[in-house]
């Protein structure tokens, strides 16, 4: 085995931790190489002082797993109308250590299958996805519908009213005492 590839770091990493951690950063860069036909490097045989070539220590990364998870769908509803209750729907998606997408089994809290049915009343519900060891949480707000209130109506001036109906009643009068001529 060679030692040059023992990336132990006593008393933080594992070798074999350090090894997956290698592994992930240069994930990318490895994927990349397999689409070349021909490679960009190449690493010599290390020889022993026999002539025999030493072999490579064989790597096998880790299974994805869940690293991350992000719930999708409305985090705000508001009723606009006096309908008794609302269905959303949130969708959850997770990516692996690797950065790539993974499609795990969700356990839902707070929403039966990502399902959330709200009542027209304010408040909040916490909607959770779980899988494996990783959770996300989110909180729905929701407003109630509020019925819009009639156009308030001009206070009245009662003496101004009264004012108004004089001055025409004159300017009335006094066109028919005229013989209906301005």
């Amino acid at each position: 085995m060679r030692s040059d590839l023992d990336a132990s770091v006593p008393g933080i990493l594992s070798d074999a931790d350090a090894k997956q951690r290698a592994y992930e950063q240069a994930k990318s860069a490895l994927e990349y190489e397999q689409t070349r036909e021909t490679p960009s490097f190449t690493i010599p045989d290390e020889v022993d002082e026999d002539g025999n070539v030493i072999p490579f220590e064989t790597f096998t990364p880790a299974e994805p797993t869940v690293k991350e998870i992000t719930i999708h769908g409305e985090r705000h509803i508001a009723f606009t109308d006096d309908s008794p209750s609302k269905t959303n729907v949130f969708v959850a998606s997770a990516i692996d250590q690797y950065g790539d997408p993974i499609k795990p089994l969700y356990e839902w809290t707070g929403a039966d299958g990502g399902v959330l049915v709200v009542d027209n009343v304010d408040g909040t519900y916490d909607v959770t996805a779980t899988a494996g060891d990783v959770t996300e949480s989110i909180t729905v707000t929701v407003r109630s519908y509020i019925a819009p209130s009639p156009p308030p109506q001009p206070e009245i001036d009662h003496e101004d009213l009264a004012l108004y109906e004089a001055i025409a009643g004159l300017e009335e009068r006094m066109t028919q005492v005229e013989g209906g001529h301005e």
